[in-house]
């Protein structure tokens, strides 16, 4: 017969079917077992602890960020630190949780989710301890250095226990929505939390410290009773690329220094060190991707107050509609109310009522916020292979931590230029930080930065309208595999397709 037979293969390392027709162009078709053991939902409670493990994990990242933010002026005032020296504290953490996410990532799927999930939890929290205790700069951002790894290995490793643990579908969608709503909760929680804490506490801004390595500890409790064990690796390629992570890690960890750096140095952008490390760093993130194309070559695979209220009710929506929704329409949501919230504070009267103009917008932030991260991490995890996911949710965190320091350092650049412009009008010349510049030039500095921000998510949304046309529903039940008269049938088809007759009536 001239007919060529359809083969189903099993691949062992996930026990996923991958369906090869011979002699045609390389295709292959990934199937999800729905009946796999590792691969069914676990029961209600149990999957609710297990998604408020991995969600507290993530809001320990917020909180750790949003309270140490709002308490940098004490912080200041009891370890003799200058103002230009305080962010330090935020970068240092920065630095190290936005870099090495695709590392941990990666390391995550090949020894164990679990481990590497608890191995994050434990530096979180021994060195959130230490931070507690520190009288100096240097020891206080050493450490929060250290804390910032702990941060880069438990996101990763929660996304792939949530992927790994909930098949596509509801209950999928609502964890993943559940996750992404920690951010925006997180730095609500942090601010409100930390404020109150560091003004009423005894031990002051040292609190948060002491909080967040309690949660730590709560984090690892949970992990150890409600995240199943981690089963050996069978992936057949174990390797891990050290070259790479070099180059991709010393990259970013360069470019986020200098847009964190590149206002308060002492030339801005024009330090000779600034636009040195700039240079270098875009050089290794070059020397990566011509490396990463080096490897692939061979082959082709296809592949604040109100924001805790806003973040929980988006939460229960997001959960509703991912599953009927086509993630398109999410993501550019997210993205279009991003800008109406910048709308919002650019047109903010400091003489009228909060609830006109911030209320609002707070609450507009949290659904953008809530949208976008929701859609992408469903989209990541069903693009992903079953042994990829922690690497591709390191991927999608560190693009959203480097697009977030980009974007902060942009507003900052407008900030800084026009309080700068609108004193000297005013016939200020303000001081390195700024803390003499009138009020009218801050307010008109803070509304720049806003109408930045409008260009900014609009500009996003056009992009995620052009480029995410035709991924359609990402947080719904996998289609149905085919029947087995449905594949005959195909066989058949493929077979006389191949030996040029026209298929029987």
């Amino acid at each position: 017969m001239g007919g060529h037979d359809v083969e189903d293969q099993q691949l062992t390392s996930e026990k996923v079917q991958e369906k090869v027709v011979l002699n045609e162009p390389a295709v292959t078709e990934v199937v999800e077992p729905s009946d796999e053991v590792a691969r069914t939902s676990p029961g209600v409670w149990k999957g609710i602890a297990l998604t408020s493990v991995c969600t507290l994990a993530g809001l320990i990242v917020s909180v750790t960020l949003s309270s140490v933010l709002i308490s940098l002026p004490i912080i200041g005032e009891d370890l003799g630190i200058q103002e230009a020296q305080l962010q330090w504290l935020i970068s240092a953490y920065s630095l190290s949780s936005g870099c090495l996410l695709i590392l941990f990532g990666r390391l995550a799927d090949l020894y164990g989710r679990r481990k590497v999930f608890i191995v994050g939890c434990v530096f979180q929290g021994a060195f959130a301890l230490g931070g507690g205790f520190a009288n100096d700069l240097l020891t206080i951002s050493v450490l929060r250095g250290f804390q910032g790894i702990g941060a880069a290995t438990t996101i990763p490793a929660s996304l792939g226990i949530l992927a790994h643990a909930f098949p596509p579908g509801q209950a999928r969608s609502l964890a993943f929505a559940t996750f992404s709503a920690s951010q925006p909760l997180g730095g609500g929680v942090g601010f409100a939390i930390g404020g109150l804490l560091t003004q009423f506490a005894s031990t002051t801004w040292r609190t948060m410290f002491y909080v967040t390595a309690a949660l730590a500890v709560v984090c690892i409790a949970g992990a150890l009773v409600f995240v199943e064990p981690d089963h050996p690796s069978t992936e057949l390629d174990k390797r891990v690329d050290w070259l790479g992570a070099f180059f991709v890690t010393s990259g970013l960890v360069l470019i986020v220094f200098v847009l964190s750096d590149g206002e308060v140095a002492p030339q801005q952008w024009r330090t000779p060190y600034i636009i040195a490390l700039l240079v270098i760093g875009v050089f290794f993130l070059a020397l990566f991707i011509l490396w990463q194309w080096y490897l692939e070559r061979p082959s082709a695979r296809n592949t604040m107050l109100p924001m805790i209220p806003a973040g929980i009710i988006c939460n229960v929506i997001i959960g509703l509609v991912i599953g009927r929704v086509p993630a398109i329409f999410l993501i550019s949501l997210g993205c279009f109310c991003t800008g109406i919230a910048g709308l919002l504070f650019a047109l903010i009267d400091p003489d009228t009522t909060y609830w006109a103009f911030g209320f609002p917008a707070s609450v507009i932030t949290v659904l953008g916020a809530d949208f976008v991260f929701a859609g992408g991490s469903l989209f990541i995890a069903k693009l992903a292979l079953p042994h990829e996911q922690s690497l591709a949710g390191g991927l999608f965190q560190t693009m959203a931590q480097l697009g977030t320091a980009i974007g902060l350092s942009i507003t900052t650049i407008v900030f800084d230029r026009v309080r700068r412009n609108q004193s000297v009008e005013l016939g200020v010349v303000i001081d390195a930080v700024g803390s003499n510049a009138p009020p009218e030039a801050q307010l008109k500095a803070y509304r720049a930065a806003q109408w930045t921000v409008l260009g900014l998510g609009l500009f996003s949304c056009i992009l995620a309208v052009i480029f995410l046309r035709g991924v359609g529903i990402v947080g719904g039940p996998p289609p149905e595999p085919p029947s087995p008269e449905e594949k005959s049938q195909n066989s058949q088809n493929t077979s006389v397709e191949s030996s040029g007759q026209s298929p029987s009536k």
